[in-house]
Protein backbone atom coordinates (compact mmCIF):
# COMPACT_ATOMS: atom_id res chain seq x y z
CA UNK A 1 0.00 0.00 0.00
CA UNK A 2 3.09 2.47 0.71
CA UNK A 3 4.26 1.84 -2.63
CA UNK A 4 1.63 2.33 -4.04
CA UNK A 5 0.43 5.54 -2.45
CA UNK A 6 4.36 6.65 -3.33
CA UNK A 7 4.05 6.06 -7.06
CA UNK A 8 0.48 7.42 -7.30
CA UNK A 9 1.64 10.60 -5.12
CA UNK A 10 4.72 10.96 -7.67
CA UNK A 11 2.50 11.40 -10.77
CA UNK A 12 0.44 13.55 -9.17
CA UNK A 13 2.95 15.75 -8.13
CA UNK A 14 4.42 15.48 -12.25
CA UNK A 15 1.14 16.17 -13.41
CA UNK A 16 0.83 19.43 -10.99
CA UNK A 17 4.13 20.77 -12.26
CA UNK A 18 2.33 20.05 -16.19
CA UNK A 19 -0.97 21.76 -15.05
CA UNK A 20 1.25 24.92 -13.45
CA UNK A 21 3.12 25.47 -16.50
CA UNK A 22 0.03 25.55 -18.37
CA UNK A 23 -1.46 28.15 -15.91
CA UNK A 24 1.10 30.49 -16.37
CA UNK A 25 0.78 30.23 -20.02
CA UNK A 26 -2.56 31.22 -19.95
CA UNK A 27 -1.74 33.94 -17.68
CA UNK A 28 0.75 35.29 -19.98
CA UNK A 29 3.86 34.24 -18.30
CA UNK A 30 4.74 32.28 -21.29
CA UNK A 31 5.87 28.62 -21.98
CA UNK A 32 9.69 29.00 -20.35
CA UNK A 33 8.15 27.36 -16.82
CA UNK A 34 6.00 24.43 -19.82
CA UNK A 35 8.66 23.51 -21.73
CA UNK A 36 11.83 23.91 -19.89
CA UNK A 37 11.48 24.79 -16.23
CA UNK A 38 8.98 21.46 -15.68
CA UNK A 39 11.71 18.45 -17.49
CA UNK A 40 14.69 20.13 -15.51
CA UNK A 41 12.24 19.58 -12.23
CA UNK A 42 11.08 16.70 -12.97
CA UNK A 43 14.93 14.99 -13.19
CA UNK A 44 15.03 16.48 -10.11
CA UNK A 45 11.79 15.32 -8.11
CA UNK A 46 12.51 11.32 -9.61
CA UNK A 47 16.13 11.88 -8.50
CA UNK A 48 15.31 12.94 -4.98
CA UNK A 49 11.88 10.78 -4.62
CA UNK A 50 14.04 7.25 -5.93
CA UNK A 51 16.20 7.42 -3.38
CA UNK A 52 13.95 7.94 -0.69
CA UNK A 53 11.51 5.88 -1.36
CA UNK A 54 13.93 3.07 -2.64
CA UNK A 55 15.48 3.43 0.88
CA UNK A 56 12.32 3.69 2.69
CA UNK A 57 10.08 1.34 0.86
CA UNK A 58 12.28 -1.11 -1.63
CA UNK A 59 10.34 0.59 -4.27
CA UNK A 60 12.49 0.35 -7.47
CA UNK A 61 12.77 3.58 -9.62
CA UNK A 62 11.63 1.86 -12.66
CA UNK A 63 7.73 1.79 -11.78
CA UNK A 64 8.61 5.25 -10.37
CA UNK A 65 10.00 6.30 -13.55
CA UNK A 66 7.40 5.20 -15.60
CA UNK A 67 4.37 6.66 -13.00
CA UNK A 68 6.25 10.08 -13.12
CA UNK A 69 6.37 10.26 -17.15
CA UNK A 70 3.22 8.41 -17.88
CA UNK A 71 0.65 8.12 -15.44
CA UNK A 72 1.40 11.88 -14.63
CA UNK A 73 1.48 13.25 -18.06
CA UNK A 74 -2.09 11.68 -18.58
CA UNK A 75 -3.22 13.04 -15.49
CA UNK A 76 -1.72 16.50 -16.09
CA UNK A 77 -3.39 16.23 -19.96
CA UNK A 78 -6.98 15.44 -18.24
CA UNK A 79 -6.19 18.69 -16.06
CA UNK A 80 -5.71 21.10 -19.32
CA UNK A 81 -8.38 19.69 -21.45
CA UNK A 82 -10.82 20.31 -17.85
CA UNK A 83 -9.46 23.71 -17.78
CA UNK A 84 -9.23 24.46 -21.79
CA UNK A 85 -11.97 22.28 -23.05
CA UNK A 86 -11.19 24.26 -26.69
CA UNK A 87 -7.98 22.08 -26.39
CA UNK A 88 -9.70 19.36 -27.95
CA UNK A 89 -10.19 20.86 -31.07
CA UNK A 90 -7.42 21.74 -31.43
CA UNK A 91 -5.21 18.81 -32.34
CA UNK A 92 -2.16 21.15 -33.80
CA UNK A 93 -1.87 23.01 -30.52
CA UNK A 94 -1.85 19.37 -28.27
CA UNK A 95 1.05 18.32 -30.98
CA UNK A 96 2.79 21.26 -30.64
CA UNK A 97 2.90 21.13 -26.95
CA UNK A 98 3.21 17.09 -26.67
CA UNK A 99 5.99 17.99 -29.51
CA UNK A 100 8.20 20.51 -27.09
CA UNK A 101 7.70 18.64 -23.71
CA UNK A 102 9.01 15.17 -25.39
CA UNK A 103 12.51 17.02 -26.48
CA UNK A 104 12.67 18.61 -23.06
CA UNK A 105 12.04 15.43 -21.23
CA UNK A 106 13.92 13.38 -23.47
CA UNK A 107 16.96 15.64 -23.44
CA UNK A 108 16.88 15.98 -19.42
CA UNK A 109 16.48 11.74 -19.12
CA UNK A 110 19.38 11.21 -21.52
CA UNK A 111 21.39 13.77 -19.49
CA UNK A 112 20.12 11.83 -16.27
CA UNK A 113 20.91 8.36 -17.89
CA UNK A 114 24.21 8.94 -19.15
CA UNK A 115 25.23 10.68 -15.86
CA UNK A 116 23.86 7.90 -13.51
CA UNK A 117 25.57 4.98 -16.17
CA UNK A 118 28.85 6.75 -15.52
CA UNK A 119 28.11 6.97 -11.69
CA UNK A 120 27.32 3.11 -11.92
CA UNK A 121 30.48 2.17 -14.14
CA UNK A 122 32.87 4.32 -11.30
CA UNK A 123 30.65 2.66 -8.23
CA UNK A 124 31.47 -1.15 -9.70
CA UNK A 125 34.48 -0.31 -10.53
CA UNK A 126 35.06 1.33 -7.11
CA UNK A 127 33.47 -1.55 -5.32
CA UNK A 128 35.76 -4.32 -7.38
CA UNK A 129 38.90 -1.84 -6.57
CA UNK A 130 37.55 -2.36 -2.69
CA UNK A 131 37.41 -6.00 -2.23
CA UNK A 132 41.62 -6.80 -4.04
CA UNK A 133 42.46 -3.81 -1.74
CA UNK A 134 40.82 -5.83 1.69
CA UNK A 135 41.81 -9.54 -0.11
CA UNK A 136 45.11 -7.87 -0.24
CA UNK A 137 44.94 -5.87 3.40
CA UNK A 138 43.72 -9.36 5.15
CA UNK A 139 46.86 -11.39 3.46
CA UNK A 140 48.76 -9.02 4.61
CA UNK A 141 47.96 -8.38 8.36
CA UNK A 142 50.17 -10.65 9.54
CA UNK A 143 52.84 -9.41 8.24
CA UNK A 144 52.19 -5.72 9.34
CA UNK A 145 53.73 -3.74 11.87
CA UNK A 146 53.41 -1.90 14.87
CA UNK A 147 55.40 0.92 13.28
CA UNK A 148 53.13 0.30 9.69
CA UNK A 149 49.33 0.55 12.20
CA UNK A 150 50.33 3.59 13.34
CA UNK A 151 50.96 5.00 10.80
CA UNK A 152 48.01 3.79 8.85
CA UNK A 153 46.09 5.14 11.80
CA UNK A 154 47.26 8.25 11.32
CA UNK A 155 46.46 8.58 7.60
CA UNK A 156 43.05 7.19 8.12
CA UNK A 157 42.57 10.12 11.13
CA UNK A 158 39.71 12.13 9.32
CA UNK A 159 39.20 13.62 5.87
CA UNK A 160 41.96 16.38 4.41
CA UNK A 161 42.08 19.71 3.82
CA UNK A 162 41.51 19.58 0.31
CA UNK A 163 38.43 17.49 0.40
CA UNK A 164 37.02 19.82 2.80
CA UNK A 165 37.47 22.68 0.30
CA UNK A 166 36.16 20.70 -1.98
CA UNK A 167 32.67 19.66 -0.11
CA UNK A 168 32.17 23.34 1.15
CA UNK A 169 32.86 24.75 -2.59
CA UNK A 170 30.38 22.25 -4.01
CA UNK A 171 27.48 23.26 -1.61
CA UNK A 172 28.26 26.46 -1.68
CA UNK A 173 27.89 26.44 -6.00
CA UNK A 174 24.78 24.16 -4.91
CA UNK A 175 23.22 27.28 -3.07
CA UNK A 176 24.46 29.87 -6.12
CA UNK A 177 22.88 27.44 -8.62
CA UNK A 178 19.77 27.48 -6.46
CA UNK A 179 19.36 31.07 -6.25
CA UNK A 180 20.14 31.85 -10.01
CA UNK A 181 17.74 29.45 -11.21
CA UNK A 182 15.30 31.98 -9.13
CA UNK A 183 16.69 34.80 -10.57
CA UNK A 184 16.62 33.57 -14.36
CA UNK A 185 13.00 32.44 -13.52
CA UNK A 186 12.01 35.58 -11.84
CA UNK A 187 12.92 37.96 -15.28
CA UNK A 188 11.90 35.35 -17.96
CA UNK A 189 8.69 35.74 -16.40
CA UNK A 190 9.42 39.59 -15.64
CA UNK A 191 10.56 40.22 -19.63
CA UNK A 192 8.16 41.92 -21.69
CA UNK A 193 7.14 40.24 -24.97
CA UNK A 194 8.54 41.86 -28.25
CA UNK A 195 4.95 43.14 -28.93
CA UNK A 196 5.52 45.20 -26.40
CA UNK A 197 8.06 47.80 -27.67
CA UNK A 198 7.86 50.06 -30.15
CA UNK A 199 11.09 50.75 -32.76
CA UNK A 200 11.60 54.19 -33.03
CA UNK A 201 14.90 53.60 -35.29
CA UNK A 202 18.57 54.08 -34.38
CA UNK A 203 19.86 57.30 -32.99
CA UNK A 204 23.10 58.97 -32.63
CA UNK A 205 24.34 60.69 -28.75
CA UNK A 206 26.50 62.51 -28.15
CA UNK A 207 28.09 63.66 -24.91
CA UNK A 208 26.47 66.84 -23.41
CA UNK A 209 27.07 67.07 -19.66
CA UNK A 210 28.67 64.89 -16.76
CA UNK A 211 27.60 65.05 -13.23
CA UNK A 212 27.93 63.29 -10.14
CA UNK A 213 25.89 60.91 -8.05
CA UNK A 214 25.85 58.99 -5.40
CA UNK A 215 25.70 55.04 -4.88
CA UNK A 216 25.84 52.27 -1.71
CA UNK A 217 28.78 51.13 -0.88
CA UNK A 218 30.01 48.43 1.68
CA UNK A 219 33.21 49.70 3.60
CA UNK A 220 33.27 47.25 5.88
CA UNK A 221 33.65 43.39 5.80
CA UNK A 222 31.99 42.97 9.30
CA UNK A 223 30.39 45.40 9.55
CA UNK A 224 27.32 45.54 7.28
CA UNK A 225 26.82 49.22 7.85
CA UNK A 226 26.17 50.92 3.77
CA UNK A 227 27.82 53.99 3.07
CA UNK A 228 27.74 56.20 -0.46
CA UNK A 229 30.52 56.44 -2.67
CA UNK A 230 30.28 59.33 -6.08
CA UNK A 231 30.39 58.64 -9.14
CA UNK A 232 30.34 60.55 -12.49
CA UNK A 233 28.00 59.87 -15.02
CA UNK A 234 27.78 61.36 -18.69
CA UNK A 235 24.94 62.03 -20.01
CA UNK A 236 24.26 61.60 -24.14
CA UNK A 237 21.75 63.61 -26.08
CA UNK A 238 20.24 62.72 -29.60
CA UNK A 239 21.51 65.23 -32.55
CA UNK A 240 18.53 65.68 -33.89
CA UNK A 241 16.87 66.89 -30.34
CA UNK A 242 14.05 64.28 -30.29
CA UNK A 243 14.36 64.02 -26.13
CA UNK A 244 15.76 60.72 -26.17
CA UNK A 245 18.65 60.76 -23.39
CA UNK A 246 21.32 57.70 -22.56
CA UNK A 247 23.97 57.71 -19.55
CA UNK A 248 27.02 56.10 -19.34
CA UNK A 249 29.62 56.02 -16.07
CA UNK A 250 32.77 57.20 -16.49
CA UNK A 251 35.84 56.26 -14.98
CA UNK A 252 36.70 60.07 -13.62
CA UNK A 253 35.40 63.35 -13.59
CA UNK A 254 38.01 64.35 -15.69
CA UNK A 255 37.45 61.75 -18.04
CA UNK A 256 34.23 62.46 -18.74
CA UNK A 257 34.82 66.25 -19.60
CA UNK A 258 37.50 64.54 -21.53
CA UNK A 259 34.75 63.13 -23.73
CA UNK A 260 32.26 65.92 -23.93
CA UNK A 261 35.25 68.25 -25.04
CA UNK A 262 36.19 65.34 -28.00
CA UNK A 263 32.30 65.02 -29.12
CA UNK A 264 32.30 61.90 -28.08
CA UNK A 265 29.08 60.14 -29.95
CA UNK A 266 27.64 56.57 -29.83
CA UNK A 267 24.74 55.06 -31.56
CA UNK A 268 22.14 53.67 -29.78
CA UNK A 269 18.47 51.76 -31.11
CA UNK A 270 15.51 53.65 -29.13
CA UNK A 271 12.68 50.86 -28.27
CA UNK A 272 9.83 52.93 -26.85
CA UNK A 273 7.48 50.79 -24.27
CA UNK A 274 3.62 50.64 -25.26
CA UNK A 275 1.81 50.85 -22.30
CA UNK A 276 4.21 53.69 -20.52
CA UNK A 277 5.87 56.77 -22.11
CA UNK A 278 9.47 54.96 -21.15
CA UNK A 279 12.07 53.39 -23.66
CA UNK A 280 15.11 51.96 -23.49
CA UNK A 281 18.02 52.20 -25.38
CA UNK A 282 20.19 49.30 -26.75
CA UNK A 283 22.72 48.27 -28.88
CA UNK A 284 21.65 48.98 -32.83
CA UNK A 285 22.36 45.39 -33.75
CA UNK A 286 19.44 44.12 -32.04
CA UNK A 287 15.88 44.93 -32.81
CA UNK A 288 12.70 44.29 -30.16
CA UNK A 289 12.53 40.70 -31.26
CA UNK A 290 16.44 40.05 -31.39
CA UNK A 291 16.62 41.62 -27.37
CA UNK A 292 13.83 39.59 -26.15
CA UNK A 293 15.17 36.66 -27.49
CA UNK A 294 18.40 37.14 -26.20
CA UNK A 295 18.17 37.86 -22.89
CA UNK A 296 15.75 34.96 -22.49
CA UNK A 297 18.57 32.74 -24.12
CA UNK A 298 20.81 33.82 -21.89
CA UNK A 299 18.16 33.35 -18.62
CA UNK A 300 17.88 29.83 -20.52
CA UNK A 301 21.65 28.87 -20.85
CA UNK A 302 21.66 30.10 -16.94
CA UNK A 303 18.96 27.85 -15.77
CA UNK A 304 20.10 24.87 -17.88
CA UNK A 305 23.70 25.07 -16.53
CA UNK A 306 22.75 25.76 -12.78
CA UNK A 307 19.83 22.85 -13.14
CA UNK A 308 22.72 20.27 -14.65
CA UNK A 309 24.73 21.55 -11.73
CA UNK A 310 22.11 20.91 -9.30
CA UNK A 311 21.35 17.33 -10.93
CA UNK A 312 24.88 16.17 -10.43
CA UNK A 313 25.24 17.47 -6.95
CA UNK A 314 22.08 15.40 -6.19
CA UNK A 315 23.51 12.55 -8.19
CA UNK A 316 27.09 12.20 -6.47
CA UNK A 317 25.02 12.64 -3.02
CA UNK A 318 22.84 9.99 -3.75
CA UNK A 319 25.86 7.68 -4.36
CA UNK A 320 27.57 8.36 -1.36
CA UNK A 321 25.01 8.07 0.60
CA UNK A 322 24.13 4.12 -1.34
CA UNK A 323 27.68 3.41 -0.81
CA UNK A 324 27.68 4.65 3.21
CA UNK A 325 24.89 2.43 3.57
CA UNK A 326 25.82 -0.71 1.60
CA UNK A 327 28.99 -0.48 3.50
CA UNK A 328 27.42 0.02 6.82
CA UNK A 329 25.27 -3.39 5.87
Amino acid sequence: MKKFCAVVGAALLNAACFILGWLLLLDGYGNFFLFYINPVLTGAIFLLLGSLFHKRFQLSRVPLWFSMNLLGEVIGWAGIFLLSPEMLSNLMGVFMVMFFRFWGFAFIWMLIGAVWTILHIARRWGEKRDRQIIEETILQDKKLTVLQKSEKSVTEKGPSQFKILLKNTGMFLCFLSVVLIGMSVYYTFKERPAEAYEDKGIYTFKAHSVYPTQVKNTTNRYNRRQTTRTVYMVAYKTTVGSGYQWKEEAPTKSTGNQWIKEGKTTQRRVLSIKETNKYITVDPKYTAETYVSHNKSKYTIILLVSGLYLIGYVGVWIHKREKQRLEEE
